[in-house]
Parts: C-alpha cells; structure tokens; sequence
C-alpha cells in the first residue's frame, strides 16, 4: 500500500516527464535560423496591456555599434594617488573644573531622649541613650564622638562640634507636671 509520500512524489515525476517532453516537441528544428530581420517587436505599454505600439524597423534591432575612437592616455600606466584631504582641525574643548566637593558634615547625634532631673542645687541633668548606654548631660561634658554640651535649657539641648565650627539643637519634649500630696 502507497502512502500519500510516494503518491506525491509519483505526481510530480509524471509532471516533470511530461513537461520535458513538450519542450522537446515545441523547439523549432536545430538546422533553422532565425534571421533579425524577420523579428517583428512589439513594445506593451505598463499603462494598459492590452494596447500595442507600431512594430520596430529592422535598423533598431540592429547588433552593429560605432568604432572606438583612440585615447591619449595609457590605460596601463600607473596612477598617481589623490591627495589627502586637508586634516580636519578641531578645536580645543575647554576643560571645565570639577565642582568643589561638599563641605564636610558633623557625624549623626545619635542620641534618644532618656529623661531628666533638678539636682538639689537647681541644675538641670538630661539623660541620653545611645545605643545600650545612658549618658548624663551637663554644661561643659564633652562626648566621645567628639560633641561638646554647650547649653541645656527647658526645650532644647544645644551641642557643638569643635572640629568644624557646627552647632546642633537637640529638642526636648516638655517637662511632665507631677502633683505633691
């Protein structure tokens, strides 16, 4: 049993074998030539291919072309190459400085509002965390990342930072008001 492969390829090598064998029918006879005079042209317009122009004389279709005239120059004779074009100049960018770098910031405070107390003598001491350890603020105290205490007052503590001249304020939240039996 044929399957559909074999069927096709069948068709198309019957097909191949009749179409050889009409060019072979239709060729004229290998002892005929055809002469240019006897070809008729016919020139089809692209506008409407049903219309067909005059035919063409004999002398348009014509292989004969004009003699050659002579030349003056060698065509074997080496060629000299163009000159260059003239370099392109260009003109200098500006160089334009970098801006100035920031100048520089204190590091953070770091600090958390731990609470605060009157000593008996009057003066205020505010208590800071930072991290896991509770520092005691007063006028004067210089602190390890390199701030100084300058003031405490009721609102605020204010800090400096010597190294660049900076000074930071540090709001306080209002004092709580307890009542005495």
């Amino acid at each position: 049993m044929a399957t559909w492969f074999q069927r096709y390829r069948l068709v198309i090598l019957l097909g191949a074998a009749l179409l050889l064998v009409w060019l072979n029918l239709s060729a004229p006879a290998p002892g005929s030539v055809v002469s240019p005079t006897s070809v008729v042209a016919a020139v089809v317009r692209p506008d409407s291919a049903s219309r067909v122009s005059a035919p063409v004389s004999a002398e348009a279709l014509s292989t004969e072309r004009p003699a050659l005239e002579l030349n003056d120059k060698d065509p074997f004779a080496p060629e000299l190459p163009k000159p260059a074009p003239p370099p392109v100049v260009q003109k200098p960018v500006p160089v334009v400085a970098p801006p100035p770098p920031p100048p520089p910031e204190p590091p953070p405070l770091n600090m958390v509002y731990a609470g605060r107390m009157t000593t008996p003598d009057g003066t205020t001491v505010v208590y800071m965390a930072t991290g896991d350890t509770t520092v005691a603020l007063t006028p004067g105290l210089d602190l390890p990342n390199g701030y100084k205490v300058l003031t405490i007052s009721e609102r605020a503590v204010e800090f400096s930072y010597p190294a660049l001249g900076r000074t930071t304020r540090l709001d306080l939240p209002p004092a709580q008001k307890y009542q005495t039996r």
